[in-house]
């Protein structure tokens, strides 16, 4: 299963889509990096800064 599909079930952000996935070291371990971009035609919200 990709991970982006787990995503699209487990972690839906209303406004927002998932990119690209792809793995790269943060802090000098390897982590799984996810691109969210704003869903064309709609107006996307943040949870953090409203």
């Amino acid at each position: 299963m990709l991970i982006k599909t787990v995503l699209n079930r487990l972690a839906r952000f209303k406004g927002f889509v998932f990119g690209n996935v792809f793995f790269r070291k943060v802090e000098g371990e390897e982590s799984v990096v996810v691109e969210i971009f704003p869903r064309k035609r709609s107006r996307p919200v943040c949870r953090e800064c409203g």
